[in-house]
């Protein structure tokens, strides 16, 4: 059985407005979580292709690069398509929202956004990564485990 140090979290929160991201990341720092931050979109696909991300909190309405911009090209890109994204918006209209699940948000946060929300969903999202995490893993033993076994057999 193998031993694994924890780490914090890594989180990287998107908004075009300072006082967004200051705001959401002073909720999730309660939380130990470590806390990257980007203003546009551009600069976060940068952080995104430089660092390892747990989770992003994507705001929708960008100038130049829209958060739905954003999601396609990390969805699109095959080291950084299975971190979980949560768009931020003000507008919650059903096509917008159903817009963010279609291209690989998992879950939507309303702004101004309910402090316990966020880090429920937050947590919930971070959850769920770890347990995908783990299965995969899993796996790859278990078809390892299963081709040594081919092999015996041969």
């Amino acid at each position: 059985m193998s031993t694994h140090t924890t780490r914090p979290f890594n989180i990287l929160i998107v908004d075009d407005e300072p006082i967004n991201i200051q705001l959401l990341g002073s909720v999730l720092k309660e939380l130990d979580y470590d806390i990257q931050f980007a203003t546009s979109g551009e600069e976060a696909l940068d952080w995104v292709n430089s660092e390892s991300f747990d989770l992003i909190l994507l705001d929708v309405m960008m100038p130049l690069m829209n958060g739905y911009e954003v999601c396609v090209r990390i969805k699109n890109n095959e080291d950084t398509k299975a971190i979980p994204i949560l768009f931020l918006s003000a507008s919650v209209s059903a096509e917008k929202r159903i817009k963010g699940f279609e291209i690989g948000a998992v879950d939507f946060i309303t702004k101004p956004f309910n402090r316990i929300e966020l880090l429920t969903k937050v947590k919930t999202h971070l959850e769920l990564k770890k347990c995908r995490e783990k299965l995969v893993a899993q796996k790859k033993e278990l078809d390892e485990a299963l081709e040594k076994i081919e092999q015996i057999n041969r």
